[in-house]
């Protein structure tokens, strides 16, 4: 059981950091962008580790008030 705890929060926090990466990409490109309720969503499932490094290795959303997590 605590092996799978440790599992999902590793992979929840990958998921995390490549959704800002992947969200930071179509920002670029003036594409359709992932919603900041789906990333707010992540962090409440344990990713926040994941969604904060994202954020400062992609410098993304670090200026808006509110992305930060």
């Amino acid at each position: 059981m605590k092996t799978l705890l440790i599992i999902y929060i590793i992979m929840i926090n990958l998921i995390g950091f490549f959704i800002m990466g992947i969200d930071k990409r179509k920002a670029r490109r003036g594409k359709w962008r992932v919603a900041e309720r789906t990333l707010f969503t992540i962090a409440l499932l344990f990713g926040s580790i994941g969604i904060l490094t994202g954020m400062y290795v992609f410098r993304h959303k670090t200026k808006d008030r509110k992305s930060v997590v």
